[in-house]
């Protein structure tokens, strides 16, 4: 009976009103290489969203996210492989009418061959990493800060490879919080590639979060936490009614390297199983998380196996998901997304849920060309 409850849910919520990926494609800002030196372009970027976690396990509260960022920057470009941009984020939620979060915006791109970047400031971070919600929360593109750093990114033929560290807090000396940060590889290489059609690749993904450092003033716990993934990830596009449909099995893993516990357990692994199909304007989403002892400092909480806000702690997770997205791009410039996931928790036969919608208009207007 919850199991149909659960359903009957997730069916109103995707029909009424999700964060998918393609939503956020596109907003991270490349290297125009058709640039003149000395161009100059004004940089446009508008996000209005609304989400509501309809969660009520033990394991993460309910919450909704309603409000929108601004990101308005300049760019400019000193040879056709370099880019300089400057700007500022502007966040707000809707209710909150008296604080407005800015984010300072600056970040330098250089390309040393047409398929490797190099990108010091603000980086291409969250969705643009490919990784696991599980591992790395998609909703942190609404309600996390911009990631800083330094980054690496190579993609040709066989091969995407995307290497980074985000440092979220930077202490003096004499502080008494401590410094953190995370850092990742991303490795996928196409064992089978014909001619991007069909694609049989092997995913790989590691991330660190460190908590502490050699400034150690503070009394919360120096810890170094890191999760894995391996597994294979089969796609295929075509012109037909489905223009696309993946298929990933993964193996994710989770291990205190240095520090104290978060709990009980050192070491965890999961397995995790989805499947996509696309249309033109329709993304649909099945799959299936078994976790055993699975933690991961940035991931969903849905997937945790420790609560993230009482004492509550439980050794195995076994969550079926399906999530529906409706994306529709007016322009290149303009897109709305709808949607909704849906996590039922076979273990405790309880339901969580989210939808939500949004707007994105991100756009670049070359506002001086060197004759």
């Amino acid at each position: 009976m919850r199991a149909t409850l659960c359903l009957l849910l997730f069916l109103v919520a995707t029909i009424a009103i999700a964060q998918p990926r393609a939503a956020f494609e596109g907003r991270y800002f490349q290297i125009d290489t058709t640039a003149h030196a000395g161009d100059v372009d004004l940089n446009i970027d508008v996000a209005t969203f609304f989400r509501n976690n309809e969660y009520f396990s033990a394991y993460v509260e309910g919450y909704t996210l309603p409000g929108f960022t601004l990101q308005p920057t300049i760019s400019y470009s000193p040879t056709n492989k370099s880019n300089v941009e400057a700007g500022l984020r502007l966040r707000q939620y809707g209710g909150d009418d008296d604080k407005i979060t800015i984010f300072p915006i600056v970040r330098a791109q250089l390309l040393f061959t047409p398929n490797t970047r190099l990108t010091v400031g603000v980086l291409d971070g969250y969705a643009s990493h490919d990784l696991p919600e599980s591992i790395l929360d998609i909703e942190k593109e609404l309600n996390g800060r911009p990631e800083t750093g330094i980054q690496f990114r190579y993609s040709k033929e066989r091969w995407w490879i995307d290497m980074w560290i985000d440092w979220q807090k930077f202490i003096y000396r004499d502080d008494t919080i401590p410094e953190r940060f995370m850092s990742g590889v991303g490795v996928n290489y196409a064992i089978l590639t014909n001619e991007e059609r069909l694609r049989l690749e092997i995913p790989f993904r590691m991330t660190a979060n460190h908590v502490g450092g050699q400034i150690n003033n503070y009394a919360e716990p120096m810890q170094s936490l890191l999760n894995g993934v391996i597994g294979l990830r089969l796609k295929r596009r075509s012109n037909a009614f489905v223009k696309s449909w993946q298929c990933d099995i993964r193996e994710l893993f989770f291990h205190v390297s240095a520090g104290e516990a978060v709990y009980p357990a050192r070491d965890g692994a999961a397995f995790n199983a989805e499947w996509k199909a696309a249309t033109r304007y329709v993304e649909a989403t099945a799959g299936y998380f078994r976790g055993n002892n699975f933690y991961a400092m940035h991931g969903n909480p849905t997937y945790m196996c420790i609560s993230n806000f009482k004492e509550y702690y439980s050794k195995e997770r076994s969550i079926v998901t399906g999530e529906l997205n409706v994306n529709y791009r007016a322009s290149d410039a303009f897109r709305f997304y709808i949607g909704g996931k849906a996590y039922y928790d076979t273990e405790a036969k309880q339901c969580d849920y989210y939808y939500g919608l949004g707007i994105v208009f991100d756009a670049t207007k070359n506002i001086y060309r060197r004759k």
